[in-house]
C-alpha cells in the first residue's frame, strides 16, 4: 500500500490518528493513497470531507460527502456532515433534509438531532 507496506486498514487507522492530531496534510495524503487502491472506500471519502470542512473548503467537503453517500447511502455521518455544509451556505432546507436522513439511518445520532 505504501512505503511501510501497510494494509488499507492500517493506513486508514494511521490517517485517522493524524487527522485527530490536526495533521491534515498527512491525513489527506494517506486517505488519497487508500482511494488510489480502493476508490470506493466510503470512510476515506467522508474523512476527507471532514478535513476540508474543518479547513473551510466547503465545496470540496460537499463533494466528498456526496461521494460518500453515493458509495454508501446509509452513511449517517456523511449525511450529517453534508447537512452542516449546507447550513454554512444557508441552504437550510437541504441541511434539514440531510439531518433528518442521518436520524432516519441512525436514530441515536445525537449530532444530527442537535443540528436540527
Amino acid at each position: 500500500m505504501n512505503k511501510n507496506n501497510l494494509s488499507i486498514k492500517e493506513t486508514f487507522e494511521l490517517a485517522v490518528q493524524n487527522q485527530k492530531k490536526g495533521n491534515h496534510e498527512v491525513a489527506k495524503d494517506l486517505y488519497n493513497k487508500i482511494l488510489k487502491v480502493n476508490p470506493i472506500h466510503a470512510s476515506a471519502h467522508c474523512n476527507l470531507g471532514v478535513i476540508f470542512k474543518e479547513l473551510g473548503e466547503h465545496e470540496k467537503a460537499k463533494s466528498y460527502f456526496e461521494k460518500t453517500i453515493e458509495i454508501q447511502f446509509d452513511h449517517a455521518y456523511a449525511h450529517n456532515n453534508l447537512g452542516s455544509v449546507f447550513q454554512k451556505s444557508e441552504e437550510i432546507e437541504k441541511a434539514k433534509n440531510c439531518y433528518e436522513k442521518a436520524i432516519e439511518i441512525n436514530p441515536n445520532h445525537v449530532d444530527a438531532y442537535n443540528n436540527l
